[in-house]
């Protein structure tokens, strides 16, 4: 990287503060340019925020505050790493594009896949010696797990770009998000979300593969839902539903051991189509709504 080691002894005064301090030797510094639009996000391993001039032709620049660490290293049998994850704060962040510039928190950009295929690179800055730095690139895969405080993120190599499943992402107008999940949900928000359009009934009688009861919803709404049977002799049975008719009647294809009996209680949790409409009429989430609703049907295509 021509020009690297006058440009990182160019330090703003607030980062030269850290030589101060005996127990920090390297420091970690990620700058991620995100596929889509091309904003970057610049973050460091320390709990304020750094300010420093990586030879990248951007000059001096503002790192946010993360504390995060690397993780779970797997390697191939060579020198570099082949996969890791990194376990990053659920924090606010400054994301700039060009002039432009917002703030959101990590798990919001992963839950909207913002991160998902970014090219991620990673300084490793001596703070004893400015003029040496080891840097090293890696694709974001993916979030893997994504809670209110800690969000962890896959990475893979270039190498990794040979093996990984292709296509990353399927376009299709069905959501990719599995309902109630934290992607659907939101982070910490699944349990209360389920329990928002989960419902408790009693059964006026069925068989083993349906049910009769009083249950007041439009037709359909728990399609592709779940019911469990919570007393009677099938108690802790789950069948995922397959039809739901305006009269109260939820129907499976998984026969029961027992008949479905008059007074046998039960809860059921309303079902998703995975379409843009049943997003928006039903549970009002189409901001977390991960399909493409216009993309063209097969028989438009040819």
């Amino acid at each position: 990287m021509p020009g690297a080691d006058a440009a990182m002894k160019s330090i703003d005064p607030r980062f030269a503060e850290a030589l101060l301090d005996p127990e920090r030797r390297v420091i970690d510094l990620l700058v991620a340019r995100l596929v889509y639009g091309g904003a970057v996000v610049r973050l460091a391993n320390y709990d304020d925020a750094q300010y420093l001039d990586v030879g990248d032709g951007d000059g001096q620049q503002r790192f946010e505050p993360l504390g995060f660490r690397f993780s779970a290293l797997e390697g191939g049998g060579t020198m570099e790493v082949d996969r890791c994850t990194l376990d990053l704060p659920n924090v606010e962040l400054l994301v700039t594009s060009g002039p432009a510039s917002e703030r959101t928190t990590l798990g919001d950009m992963c839950l909207n896949n913002v991160l998902d295929g970014a090219e991620l690179w990673r300084y490793q800055v001596n703070l004893k010696n400015l003029g040496v730095f080891y840097h090293s690139r890696w694709d974001v895969v993916g979030a893997s797990g994504i809670t209110p405080s800690v969000v962890t993120v896959e990475l893979q190599s270039a190498l990794g770009r040979c093996v990984r499943p292709c296509p990353m992402t399927v376009l299709q107008a069905a959501c990719n998000n599995g309902l109630f999940d934290t992607r659907c949900a939101g982070a910490g928000n699944e349990a209360a979300m389920r329990a928002a359009y989960t419902v408790t009934g009693t059964a006026t009688g069925g068989s083993r593969t349906h049910l009769i009861s009083a249950l007041a919803q439009a037709d359909s709404y728990f399609a592709l839902g779940e019911v469990e049977f919570t007393g009677g002799l099938n108690i802790g049975a789950r069948r995922s539903i397959g039809k739901h008719t305006d009269d109260g009647s939820l129907f499976w294809a998984d026969p029961l051991r027992f008949a479905v009996a008059a007074g046998d209680q039960f809860t059921v949790c309303a079902g998703c189509d995975k379409t843009w409409a049943t997003c928006d009429a039903r549970f009002s989430n189409t901001a977390r709504f991960r399909g493409f609703p216009t993309i063209p049907a097969e028989e438009v295509l040819f």
